[in-house]
């Protein structure tokens, strides 16, 4: 297939382990359950050396799960900083895992100016803890600086390193609703089936753009991503329809023609819906929560 067409993004996410040591209410990636599985930069090594000659971004997340949990997270790092060196990353993390990571501050200085560690801290109790020890990752802190989140009454602390490393800290302590469906009383899982446009429409993974690369492959979001893997571990009750809208997504691939890779890309920047929306809630609520490390337990497959 022809490939000549070089293509852009402002951000994607790198999703590199399904693995969080933490059960955060309504992690719309399912985080919050005992989700198994790494992924390894190796074995996806080839596609995305293909993903650096047809699309380049203006700034990438690491994320997961945890990517700290992730013991190939420096692989992970590395691999893609090379491949796409004039984009900036973003290593999306709770901070809590910083301990696994001895030389992660020597890691990120030769990618100077480059780095943000974007610490999301889940747990209210300890905020004051987080903010005081923060600053001890960056052993050279030039430039602090505190505010709030726009658009909310939620503080954010910034600190610049001299050697170019970027930690933003700041609270997340609500998440609106996930895809899936908890019943608590009987602790089962299902799924929306809402219209797709307005499911669409309240959608953060669509407004901020947070489209996924999982194991080579790029996806609209999470849900179409993990959705299929969630469900190989855990049971979710689904009707034959859901479950047709799941089995049919399509990611991108680093082999597709410019023709279909162009209709793909297309419907990101369009921000257009599919018919795997209407497995979303189309509502925002947000739901409080101050995370701790127990995970739900529910029936596996």
């Amino acid at each position: 297939m022809t490939q000549n067409k070089k293509f852009h993004l402002k951000y994607s996410e790198f999703y590199i382990t399904n693995v969080c040591n933490q059960n955060c209410k309504n992690c719309n990636r399912y985080n919050n359950y005992a989700f198994q599985g790494h992924y390894l930069w190796e074995d996806h090594k080839e596609d995305y050396i293909k993903w650096s000659k047809i699309v380049d971004f203006d700034q990438v997340g690491i994320l997961g799960g945890e990517p700290l949990t992730n013991p190939d997270f420096l692989n992970w790092l590395h691999g893609i900083a090379e491949l796409w060196p004039n984009t900036n990353i973003t290593i999306v993390t709770n901070g809590t895992q910083f301990d696994r990571w001895p030389t992660l501050y020597e890691e990120l200085k030769q990618y100077k100016n480059r780095i943000m560690i974007e610490i999301s801290h889940h747990t209210p109790r300890t905020w004051h803890d987080t903010t005081q020890k923060t600053s001890s990752l960056l052993p050279n802190i030039s430039n602090t600086k505190q505010g709030t989140i726009p658009g909310s009454n939620m503080q954010r602390f910034s600190y610049n390193d001299t050697s170019g490393v970027k930690i933003e800290l700041s609270q997340a302590w609500s998440f609106g609703p996930t895809s899936l469906i908890r019943n608590e009383l009987t602790n089962e899982l299902s799924l929306y089936d809402n219209d797709p446009e307005e499911a669409v429409a309240v959608c953060e993974f669509n407004q901020f753009g947070c489209h996924h690369f999982i194991a080579g492959k790029l996806y609209k979001c999470g849900p179409v991503g993990l959705l299929p893997e969630f469900m190989q571990q855990y049971k979710v009750n689904v009707t034959e329809k859901q479950q047709q809208l799941i089995d049919g997504y399509v990611p991108a691939q680093s082999d597709w023609s410019d023709e279909e890779l162009t209709g793909f890309i297309n419907n990101l920047t369009d921000k257009k819906s599919i018919p795997q929306c209407s497995l979303c809630p189309s509502h925002v609520d947000n739901i409080s929560f101050s995370a701790s490390s127990k995970k739900i337990k529910i029936e596996t497959v």
